[in-house]
């Protein structure tokens, strides 16, 4: 009963009767299709057409129509309940039954809903079965299939049509397929003229209602392809009419000047919240990314998108990022991009970081990306680091490099070592390094560390590499006291006696007490206090407390300095 009832509306008008007259034989189609198949050598078609055994007849048909939908495109019950002419809860039940055979691919991104998509393989057996003409391979029941796809498209439309409310266009509901592909069904049903007629549709108001229709439900991209798409189809007939074809270009220039300037005053962190909260796909945020014309408003809107976007656009984001002009925002991009990159694809990012035409640029990329890369992409990118003839540049990423590897401490001591003095190396980059080695060196490493450090570092760097060695080597303490007392600047040397307090005994405290008392610098002076406070013993407590109350008005002072300039 239930097969019956959804069989008519699925069918193109007049197709019922012939359908009772020449009873459907699946099998006899299933061979036909299986020899064409296996002569083209193709398992996956085959497999489909093997799935379509478990349907019934109704919903082989059903299956058919989809084949006329857009390439590529996705689509929800509500689509397929207008071109059955089902309830969308029935319509919704049947594509479930079709993505549990395999035909269809399930997902859950249009406000909630489901969508679906059709393979290509599944597209062109649903094809086959609905616009297959007459051959000798076909079974002779099956010649009430032969339909042309310019009638399946104008079928599709008519049922839209039905939709509609007065007769206009802009009043269809949103379905999730049809606002982005209904100029494309114009074009396949050889109705190119209904596409000015939709972009001439207005609103009770006086408005354009597709722009309304488009700008409300979130596809003013689609909206301006279908711009382009109206100006091409214009320019074709200026031979014909040029009149007509020159005021109709007219109109569509003054619409898309218009609609650029509507186009980048939408904010890049609201679009990519509206795809954060599902209320956007990505594919229309996408198409707004490739409408826009200024490269720094398509920076700022890829930057805002990346962290949102599927890992199956990956791909595409790193083209995009290619075609920027500005090589910061290209770079700054890929910083954005590198953590979110499917591992398997890391030699991709690699080689774009690769293509920037400054070490600088490039190691800030390599820095970013370092803590996310696989270990398959360890080999490659100490390449490209050895290539950087910057040494800031590889500092920058060394950091980065031992921390995610630390196996490679070795590799960079002997680098560091092999650097030629310069005056334009940065001694904080420098220090960063040594810092990340002392933090992530394991132990198969330590001494080599250590002989390098003594060797190629001066006092400071020392200091704070043994201070950090400590909590995982106590026995290095006294290397790292002695090397932090000789320290000449009195800041460095306060931050080094500071990193040590914890691990301290009475006489050294002691020691440290003693160099408090010699350092004029107050800023110094209040971190070693605040540092020894806890351990110092119960006999320099007031000594310290004098200490700390002579120093108060002039820490006060510069405390208020530094409130008055930083508000």
């Amino acid at each position: 009963m239930l097969g019956s009832l959804l069989l008519g509306p699925c069918l193109p008008f007049g197709l019922e009767d012939c359908l009772e007259s020449h009873p459907f034989n699946l099998a006899d189609f299933l061979e036909t299709e299986e020899s064409r198949e296996l002569s083209r050598q193709q398992v996956a078609p085959s497999f489909a057409a093997d799935q379509l055994m478990n349907l019934s007849p109704s919903q082989v048909w059903q299956f058919a129509w989809l084949g006329i939908l857009a390439p590529d495109a996705v689509f929800t019950a509500s689509t397929a309940a207008t071109l059955w002419q089902l309830m969308p809860d029935q319509a919704g039940r049947v594509l479930d039954l079709l993505a549990d055979q395999q035909l269809l691919t399930k997902g859950r991104s249009f406000q909630q809903m489901p969508v679906y998509s059709l393979h290509d393989y599944a597209r062109q057996l649903a094809q086959d079965l609905l616009l297959e003409e007459y051959s000798p391979d076909i079974p002779t029941h099956l010649k009430s299939l032969n339909l042309t796809a310019r009638q399946a498209h104008r079928i599709l439309l008519k049922r839209y049509f039905a939709t509609t409310q007065g007769g206009l266009w802009h009043s269809l509901a949103d379905d999730g397929y049809i606002h982005a592909h209904l100029t494309w069904h114009f074009q396949q049903g050889g109705d190119q003229h209904c596409i000015h007629r939709l972009l001439a549709e207005e609103t009770a108001a006086g408005t354009n209602g597709w722009y309304e229709a488009c700008d409300r439900k979130g596809y003013l991209p689609t909206f301006c392809k279908d711009i382009h798409q109206a100006w091409q189809l214009a320019e074709q007939s200026y031979a014909k009419a040029p009149t007509e074809a020159i005021e109709l270009q007219c109109r569509y220039a003054l619409m898309l000047v218009s609609l650029q300037n509507a186009i980048e005053n939408i904010p890049p962190q609201l679009i990519a919240t509206l795809v954060e909260k599902q209320l956007w796909r990505p594919d229309q945020a996408i198409a707004h990314l490739e409408l826009a014309q200024d490269s720094h408003y398509q920076a700022r809107l890829l930057q805002a998108l990346i962290p949102h976007l599927p890992s199956s656009f990956s791909v595409y984001i790193l083209q995009a990022i290619h075609s920027l002009p500005d090589l910061g925002d290209r770079s700054r991009s890929l910083c954005l991009l590198a953590p979110h990159f499917p591992p398997l694809l890391c030699l991709e990012l690699l080689k774009s970081i690769q293509n920037l035409p400054s070490d600088h640029y490039r190691a800030l990329v390599l820095c970013e990306a370092a803590s996310s890369l696989p270990d398959l992409a360890l080999v490659p990118m100490l390449d490209l680091l050895h290539s950087f003839e910057d040494p800031n540049a590889y500092l920058t990423v060394a950091a980065g490099l031992v921390t995610r590897w630390p196996d490679t401490i070795p590799q960079v001591l002997e680098t560091l070592s092999q650097l030629p003095p310069s005056p334009d190396q940065d001694p904080q980059l420098l220090a960063q390094v040594w810092h990340a080695m002392a933090r992530a060196v394991p132990e198969t490493a330590l001494s080599q560390l250590t002989t390098h450090c003594d060797v190629h570092c001066d006092l400071t760097i020392q200091a704070d590499v043994y201070g950090l060695l400590v909590p995982r080597w106590p026995h290095l303490l006294g290397n790292a006291f002695q090397r932090a007392c000789k320290i000449p600047d009195e800041w460095a040397c306060a931050i080094a006696l500071a990193r040590l307090a914890p691990y301290l005994s009475a006489i050294d405290l002691h020691l440290c007490f003693n160099i408090l008392k010699k350092l004029e610098q107050e800023a110094a002076t209040v971190i070693v206090m605040a540092a020894l406070s806890p351990y110092l013993p119960q006999e320099l407590w007031p000594e310290l407390l004098e200490r700390i109350k002579n120093s108060l008005p002039r820490t006060f002072a510069v405390i208020r300095l530094c409130d008055k300039f930083y508000r």
